[in-house]
């Protein structure tokens, strides 16, 4: 399910801040969020807004190229709240 305007609104104002992707206790696990993919619809095929993260420390200090990314629903519902204050 795609995200509205308004969460869509919500999630930019998050770019560059940090979150905690882990759920165990240790390691814990930080990642910025760096850009919002729009949703692409190429004939046939329809894809959902994604978020591009990177891995960092919990001060956003980047420890390493490594990246991810994942549905902007998914993260949105399930790491939003983890923000890193």
């Amino acid at each position: 399910m795609a995200l509205s305007k308004k969460q869509l609104a919500e999630l930019e104002t998050k770019i560059g801040k940090v979150f905690k992707i882990s759920t165990d206790p240790a390691p814990e696990v930080f990642v910025m969020l760096t850009y919002i993919n729009p949703a692409i619809k190429s004939g046939p095929y329809s894809y959902s807004e994604s978020v591009s993260l990177v891995f960092c420390q919990k001060d956003g200090t980047r420890i390493w190229s490594g990246s991810t990314s994942m549905t902007a629903t998914k993260f949105y519902k399930k790491y939003l709240n983890q923000e890193v204050k």
